[in-house]
């Protein structure tokens, strides 16, 4: 307890310093919590990163090398996934582990259990689609939590031991920390059941999407949108879903997960304050499509 409120004085006086150095902006607190951290955004480039800073916690700076394996490991697969859940959960504000979401570290965890259940690695060929939509079914449908568990170290989704029961609650997700092996990183995930339900409306939507589109994405937008490419016309129209990420933009606002502008930097600010919940993914405007006779479609 005293180390604790000791580490706390010393993210204040740290707080305090990067202020004065005007490297924080927007909202900045300290958060005395089992692990003490400092939630804020700092500035870097021009841009409005969010921040955690904590003190004296070894396992965070090794992490590092073990994630940079995990990558080279996995490949390509690894990476995508992880950003596309982590964006899913941060546009419902549901990735903060203090106000019971699923933080960054269970995300990657759980996305190399789901890479290992499926075989994948650096060199695999597996489609990226398919990946995502059996990883939230996983997550959000079809994982037992009061049964099973997740641990990279013991083969990614296990049998769920006893000392990672809680008495009550058999739904909280226990995810094994890879370098402290019996040290339950998910169970302070306590708004987790929030967390699934939002997975699994994710994997719905895709899902339903993905089926319209291999019928041909039936429908008046569709339509206007088949009759520019095949009659070469030249005006304004919505191309259907109205994204360069047709289906992704169906669950999630891409332009705001991926834009760096200071812009898109502020929305991400405001969107953090507003409470956890459904997003709903506005429309975009129509875009000047051209298109010429004889061109490839």
């Amino acid at each position: 307890m005293k180390q604790r409120k000791g580490v706390v004085q010393e993210l204040r006086r740290l707080l305090k310093a990067l202020s004065k150095l005007k490297l924080v902006c927007g909202k900045a607190e300290v958060i005395p919590a089992r692990i003490p951290i400092v939630k804020c955004y700092l500035k870097v480039h021009g841009m409005k990163i969010a921040a955690d800073i904590s003190m004296g916690v070894e396992n965070g700076v090794e992490a590092v090398p073990f994630i940079m394996q995990q990558v080279q490991f996995f490949g390509p697969s690894l990476r995508a996934l992880t950003v596309v859940l982590k964006a899913l959960l941060k546009q419902r504000n549901l990735n903060e582990r203090v106000s019971g979401g699923l933080g960054s570290y269970c995300v990657l965890n759980v996305v190399m259990a789901h890479l290992i259940k499926e075989g994948i690695r650096a060199t695999s060929t597996a489609d990226l689609g398919h990946l995502l939509l059996s990883l939230l079914r996983f997550l959000g449908r079809t994982m037992d939590c009061s049964r099973q568990a997740i641990s990279v170290r013991m083969g990614g989704i296990v049998e769920k031991q006893q000392q990672w029961q809680q008495a009550g609650r058999p739904y909280l997700l226990a995810v094994e920390d890879p370098q402290q092996p019996g040290t339950d990183i998910g169970s302070g995930s306590f708004n987790i059941q929030e967390v699934r339900s939002c997975v699994a409306r994710a994997h719905d939507v895709l899902h339903a999407s993905c089926c319209s589109a291999a019928v041909g994405g039936a429908g008046p937008e569709a339509a206007s949108w088949a009759s520019v490419q095949a009659e070469g016309q030249t005006f304004s129209v919505s191309p259907p879903h109205r994204s360069e990420y047709p289906l992704l933009d169906t669950v999630l606002n891409t332009s705001l997960a991926l834009d760096r502008s200071p812009s898109a930097s502020q929305a991400r600010m405001d969107l953090a304050s507003k409470p956890a919940g459904k997003m709903k993914v506005k429309a975009k405007k129509s875009v000047k499509v051209k298109r010429f006779r004889g061109a490839a479609a």
